[in-house]
């Protein structure tokens, strides 16, 4: 019979009951032979079948033999591969050692890894060299087999405290972790007293885990969720803090208490303190922080004692967050902005006690409301800037009006689009009229806007733009741009009149930023379009055009060049080379993530084409 281990009481009570049977003495003596297989190391004292063992031992009348199978050693794993093969143990030395931790010197794995190689020709007899060839990368990337990975995990519970406790860190970081990682932890309080790399060497030598690239990965996910699951939630979430606050301190360690405790701490502010390791010195700021705070989010908020920390690591998801969403990772983004949510709770907007309170939940909620945006999240836009208007002033929630304005235009409701931000505008303290502008309001309008700025010289404005402009007037452009979209869609009236006003705006206040362009590229497509003057239109679409150079593409660079390619210097130009032009303003704009403006674009782009004669 074999896994004896897993047998029931019965049935155990059952065999022993039939081998005490069987014996007599003299002429009734009984000639029988059992075998009976298990696993040593699942069995101890308090188990079922090591009390029969023992009662079989105590018996005089049975002779009981004990043959002990341990796992093959390396040596054992190359003499056998040798002997298959008929190689010199020297040249299968290696695929021996590979072979022993793919199957942790278990002789039936072991066979049947082998067979399985023979079959796919990963092992082959090569005919120039008239022997056993093998594919040494394919060997070395082969993958745990599930029965070896649940015969490592049925060991576990007799490998010492040290090798547990270093496999239980490796499991916190999830089935991968980085070597340099590793190479910080093994200075502090986390390791185990001998430190984690003589143990990390031990589990790569049977065959648990694997360094490859500068990664120390497990050979089988289910040996990382079988450790990881296995001991209780409390050990698990304090392990989880202790590793997320020792490699955050790293980051920090150079910071003064002030910038620590500001919320505009930025990345080239930090370094990794003290003595570097080869380990640190690879290791980046970011990724040490993220790293860092998704321990603290695993350990969790109800862990965490104390608000002052949990304001501290609601700080340490902002700015993993802002970073996330620098580098375009919007779904990161929006996880480590809820997971600083969590952290700070509903009632910090509330508390006046605590340091950078209000601004921290600003700056978390605004971020998920962003992130949301970018990931076409609607439901979240709406939830997430609906306590930023009810706890923050209208100064400070009008970029979170901008967001769930752009998230409305998304859905298309246009309408919708433009009464709030005509709203707004008014909130502003812009003077725009109740019912739509007629033809003489907007002619109007254009020509106190064409004296304002026929005193402005192209260079007058081109030297202008380095000047620093405040987040309020930013926002401002900001609010019109968003506006653009739906405007255009429904052929507002509003759509010059805003323009007009956001040129004179500029004008008089020295704003000359790629949102501010917007407007000029508008008042040059009016001139067109309205006074029939193409060469001013086209003067300030070369002026919109130079107030985006040496700037970083945004949404406002693809208006900008949709306009001016589309409506304006096609009068100038062949149309195929505002198909062109158009074209690369598609292409830019799903860079940018306008993708409405983007499909204007490539339609018009198109239009031209088949106008021109061009194969579609």
């Amino acid at each position: 019979l074999d896994d004896l281990q897993w047998a029931e009481s019965l049935i155990l009570e059952l065999v022993l009951g039939e081998l005490l049977g069987c014996v007599g003495d003299g002429e009734n003596a009984h000639r029988f032979l059992f075998v009976g297989l298990y696993r040593d190391n699942e069995v101890c004292d308090g188990h079922p079948l090591y009390a029969q063992l023992v009662r079989l031992r105590n018996s005089a009348s049975v002779n009981v033999t004990e043959i002990c199978l341990p796992a093959f050693s390396k040596g054992d794993m190359s003499d056998m591969i040798a002997a298959e093969l008929r190689l010199p143990t020297r040249i299968v030395a290696e695929l021996g050692d590979v072979v022993h931790r793919k199957t942790s010197g278990h002789i039936l794995f072991a066979v049947e890894l082998l067979n399985s190689m023979l079959r796919d020709s990963t092992i082959h007899f090569g005919l120039n060299s008239r022997r056993y060839c093998w594919r040494w990368e394919t060997i070395c990337s082969l993958k745990t087999d599930d029965n070896v990975a649940s015969f490592i995990i049925s060991n576990l519970s007799t490998w010492p405290p040290e090798t547990l406790h270093t496999l239980r860190i490796l499991a916190c970081f999830g089935f991968h972790t980085d070597q340099g990682v590793l190479e910080l932890l093994d200075a502090s309080c986390v390791a185990p007293s001998g430190g984690l790399k003589s143990c990390i060497q031990n589990l790569v030598n049977i065959g648990v885990i694997e360094i490859v690239g500068g990664l120390v990965s497990f050979t089988h996910d289910l040996i990382q969720q079988n450790v990881y699951e296995e001991f209780e939630l409390h050990q698990r979430q304090n392990l989880h803090y202790d590793i997320g606050v020792f490699l955050g301190a790293k980051v920090f360690a150079n910071l003064t208490s002030t910038e620590t405790e500001s919320l505009e701490i930025r990345f080239d502010q930090m370094y990794i303190s003290e003595s570097k390791s080869a380990g640190e010195s690879v290791i980046s700021e970011r990724s040490l922080l993220s790293i860092a705070t998704d321990h603290i989010n695993s350990a969790g908020p109800d862990f965490i004692v104390g608000q002052p920390q949990k304001e501290l690591f609601a700080k340490w998801n902002l700015l993993v967050g802002k970073e996330m969403a620098n580098i375009s990772n919007f779904g990161s983004a929006l996880h480590y902005y809820e997971e600083g949510i969590r952290f700070i709770g509903d009632g910090v907007w509330l508390d006046e006690y605590i340091t950078n309170g209000k601004k921290l939940c600003f700056g978390l909620y605004e971020g998920a409301a962003a992130a949301s945006l970018a990931t076409r999240k609607g439901d979240l836009v709406e939830y997430y800037t609906s306590f930023i208007f009810q706890h923050a002033s209208f100064e400070n929630s009008l970029p979170s009006w901008i967001i769930l304005m752009l998230s409305i235009e998304s859905s298309g409701r246009y309408n919708e689009v433009l009464e709030k931000g005509i709203n707004l505008f008014r909130r502003l303290g812009f003077v725009i009229p109740l019912s739509p502008p007629g033809p003489t309001e907007i002619m109007a309008s254009l020509l106190s806007t064409s004296q304002m700025a026929s005193s402005f010289t192209l260079s007058q404005i081109v030297d202008s733009r380095h000047y620093p402009i405040d987040d309020h007037k930013r926002n401002l452009f900001k609010l019109y741009t968003a506006l653009i979209i739906s405007t255009y869609a429904l052929s507002s009236p509003y759509l010059p009149l805003l323009s007009f006003e956001m040129v004179q705006y500029s004008l008089r206040n020295t704003v000359f930023t790629p949102e501010s362009a917007v407007a000029f590229a508008a008042l040059g497509y009016f001139k067109v379009i309205l006074a029939q003057n193409y060469l001013r239109g086209k003067f300030w679409a070369n002026v919109a055009l130079e107030m985006l150079k040496n700037s970083r593409p945004i949404s406002a660079t693809v208006q900008v060049n949709f306009t001016v390619n589309a409506y304006i210097m096609t009068w100038f130009v062949p149309m195929r080379e505002s198909s062109r032009k158009l074209f690369e303003t598609y292409r830019l704009g799903m860079k940018v993530g306008d993708f409405t403006m983007s499909m204007y674009a490539l339609g018009l782009s198109l239009r031209y084409a088949l106008l021109e004669g061009e194969n579609l």
